[in-house]
């Protein structure tokens, strides 16, 4: 993982397609710019956990320290949901963005 120190209005690129951008600082929360491809899914991590869980059934266990194989991530599995005929709570947020 890498770290870095933002300050307001600074800028993170990733590849040639995403930038995270620092939008404004308050307390201990910070506000996130992201600008990314519309074929590219942006999730909270909540977001991803719970569609990670919904799509993997209710004995599977997710947690944010958790490593994701390359090709299963949460938004590999999001994708796929129109697919799989997998409907959670869910279904209508992710399938309206069209993902």
């Amino acid at each position: 993982m890498l770290v870095l120190t933002r300050k307001q209005g600074e800028r993170i690129q990733i590849g040639e397609d995403i930038t995270i951008t620092v939008v404004r600082t308050k307390g201990k929360a910070v506000r996130l710019g992201i600008q990314a491809p519309s074929h590219v899914p942006v999730l909270r991590g909540e977001i991803a956990k719970s569609i990670a869980a919904e799509t993997e059934g209710p004995t599977a266990t997710v947690d944010e320290n958790t490593e994701v194989p390359v090709g299963s991530s949460a938004t590999d599995r999001v994708r796929g949901l129109g697919s799989t005929g997998v409907h959670g709570p869910l279904h209508e947020l992710v399938g309206a963005r069209g993902i």
